[in-house]
């Protein structure tokens, strides 16, 4: 009945751990669904929020032919009015910005957004580039994701011009300009944004002299795209960045892009959603690093003549196999590294403490300690790289470390093998001749005494730890380097047992008389 139960228990075992398997890809690939990741106004407060990232774009500079009046120039919203003369475009000589942003992270329920509070500050310097009078038409877009301005202000030269016109699209100014006489141009503004932060320089254009300085306050970091203009500094003081980028005679078709990520510690759904796929490989490959693991598991007990039960097995596989759904569950709530530590605590000691009690102390510490450091260390981080050729590289570096181990081992059983002394060889029996005569006295001195029955040979030993054969007169293993302890069978019941003190004379468990 014993082996019929244990091969029940071993399937059970079996059907658990691919349930297991089964349910964690299932779990993992319901969360690839966006629907899954936020609830419905969870969803629409991340979209509202996501439409307010902020690009400035450079003002725009036109200069008419003067005819006595501003009154025919063309409205650059309504494309029904004609033009009265063709404009001659231009830019600002020199722009001064400055843009400081104070960031501060918002969140609702299981979503954050990073927001910021930005105030504006331009001056641009402008010139008639014509012999005689010119019409200036000037418009100062603002960012059409602002939701509210507040603190708008436009002024020329110091002052506010009477002619200046406000509204949430643009600020717009007509004036005509003198020849060869320069204005400063200056625009101020408050407003609140999300995300990031863009200024858009005049494409096609040249610009003399364009300097630009962001401030940002409390952000945990920041990201330039590649396609943006790159700042020509950058400053870190007193918990603020500072970003400049300062041109001479520039000409560029690209704008200034800062991106303001979302804080470290998101919240679960956005954990979630920023780590899906990587969650995903790690639960479509869990199963065949399990598998993997098992049959590492069944060559070490080859190697080392150990009959282990499947069970036993079985058991291993499904603590190593732990160590993945906790591993992405405890990531949508804890810091990535925090969670690896956890799961890898938390499983390698559930592994390393049953394999100490199948195997041994010894075999424990050479063989799935470095089984738990090449799954659980480099196979898991190739699943994280996006190269393919670092991947690759993680797993030629783990297959060299198993293949290493393997090796090593294989020649220090060999090499035990071929310096264990061989067992005593017993005394030869005599085998004495019939006289043909009768034996004289002399004879019978000179014959050699009677021989001893032989004794009979010692009964074998295998060591209690590794089950394998130890010679007569070892106090230790030679192949494990345990204490060599003599197990004794019954020859009536099968029971194996350590005696305690030499050989008992009767069967502890039926009681029959041992020879």
């Amino acid at each position: 009945m014993k082996p019929s139960r244990i091969s029940c228990l071993g399937f059970i075992l079996v059907a658990v751990l691919a349930v297991m398997m089964v349910g964690v890809i299932g779990m993992t690939a319901g969360l690839s669904a966006t629907r899954s990741y936020y609830t419905a106004d969870e969803e629409q407060w991340l979209t509202e929020n996501r439409q307010r990232q902020m690009v400035q774009a450079a003002p725009t500079i036109n200069a008419y032919k003067y005819e006595g009046s501003t009154s025919g120039i063309v409205d650059f919203y309504d494309s029904d009015k004609p033009i009265a003369a063709p404009p001659i475009a231009t830019g600002a000589r020199e722009s001064r910005v400055t843009a400081d942003l104070k960031v501060s992270y918002k969140q609702q329920g299981g979503a954050t957004v990073t927001a910021y509070d930005l105030q504006f500050n331009a001056a641009y310097l402008i010139n008639n580039p014509a012999a005689q009078q010119v019409i200036l038409d000037l418009v100062f877009p603002f960012p059409q994701n602002a939701a509210v301005l507040s603190e708008v202000n436009f002024e020329v030269d110091g002052v506010e011009p009477a002619d200046v016109s406000y509204s949430m699209q643009y600020i717009r100014w007509r004036a005509v300009l003198e020849p060869g006489k320069d204005y400063k141009i200056e625009i101020h503004y408050r407003a609140e944004g999300v995300g990031s932060f863009g200024y858009g320089l005049p494409s096609a254009q040249r610009i003399r002299d364009f300097d630009l300085q962001v401030t940002i306050q409390g952000a945990s970091e920041i990201n330039i795209p590649e396609s943006a203009l790159g700042p020509t500094e950058q400053k870190d003081e007193d918990g603020k960045k500072s970003l400049t980028w300062r041109y001479n005679d520039v000409i560029t078709n690209r704008s200034v892009q800062i991106e303001l990520p979302a804080r470290p510690s998101l919240a679960f759904a956005q954990k979630v959603e920023k780590l899906g796929d990587f969650f995903i490989n790690l639960a479509l490959a869990a199963p065949l690093m399990t598998v993997f693991f098992l049959l590492c598991l069944w060559v070490i007990a080859r190697l080392e003549s150990l009959r282990v039960a499947a069970e036993n097995h079985v058991l291993l596989g499904i603590g190593f196999f732990l160590f993945y759904p906790l591993f992405i569950f405890s990531a949508g709530f804890l810091e990535l590294p925090l969670a690896y530590i956890i799961a890898l605590v938390v499983a390698g000691a559930m592994v390393l403490a049953y394999g100490v009690r199948v195997f041994s102390k010894r075999l424990a510490a050479i063989y799935l300690v470095p089984l738990l450091v090449v799954f659980f260390g480099l196979m898991t981080r190739a699943l994280t790289v996006e190269r393919f050729v670092d991947f690759g590289l993680m797993l030629v570096v783990s297959g060299v470390v198993l293949v290493a181990l393997f090796m090593w081992r294989i020649g220090q059983a060999r090499k035990l093998m071929a310096t264990s002394p061989e067992p005593p060889a017993g005394p030869a029996p005599v085998v004495g001749q019939a006289p043909s005569t009768p034996a004289t006295p002399v004879q019978e001195a000179a014959k050699p005494a009677p021989a001893q029955a032989p004794r009979p040979p010692s009964p074998e030993r295998y060591c209690a730890h590794c089950g394998k054969r130890v010679e007569p007169g070892f106090k230790f293993c030679p192949h494990c380097g345990e204490d060599a302890q003599v197990l004794h069978k019954c020859a009536a019941c099968g029971l194996e047992y350590i005696p305690a003190e030499g050989m008992p004379a009767y069967c502890p468990a039926c009681g029959k008389k041992q020879s």
